[in-house]
């Protein structure tokens, strides 16, 4: 950013519809900063797994051990909602709970927070829930490639045997 003018960047203000009024405008970049700051949370969080010292396969081992129910519950919702609509779901798209994501969708099917009245709340808490299961999710997806996988090569290798 050394020695840049102004005119060099494009602001987020000026990506928004210009039909917009400057209040419409407001409040459309205060809930990007909220995404972001939530991103940024949510971040924070993972680092701090990571320096806690354990390994990923280890921290979902344990996880899935000690949570079967919750990870049964997982499976069903991507079963129902996700699995049919998406292909490919990459690692970033479940790096975040904004709007459209596949973490708020999870979450809602499965009433995470709602005990919760007031949104800061129910936002911190669906975050930290999020970090800490967002690997059974990740494990869950796994799960399903594999085994729709072999079920392709089944498939694949009967008809080419039998023909």
């Amino acid at each position: 950013m050394s020695g840049a003018t102004d005119n060099e960047y494009t602001y987020f203000s000026e990506t928004l519809d210009a039909e917009l009024t400057n209040e419409e405008k407001i409040t459309k970049m205060d809930e990007e900063i909220r995404k972001l700051q939530d991103y940024v949370t949510y971040q924070q969080m993972m680092v701090q797994i990571k320096e806690d010292g354990t390994t990923k396969k280890g921290r979902q081992i344990y996880n899935m051990s000690n949570n079967r129910a919750l990870m049964s519950s997982i499976r069903d919702v991507m079963s129902e909602v996700v699995f049919p609509h998406c292909k490919f779901i990459g690692k970033l798209d479940l790096q975040t709970i904004s709007k459209n994501s596949i973490a708020k969708l999870l979450m809602d099917k499965l009433k995470v927070g709602e005990q919760f009245a007031i949104d800061g709340e129910r936002m911190q808490f669906r975050l930290k829930w999020w970090g800490r299961n967002c690997e059974l999710v990740e494990r869950c997806l796994v799960d399903h490639k594999t085994k729709s996988t072999q079920n392709l090569k089944k498939r694949y290798m009967m008809g080419k045997y039998y023909v």
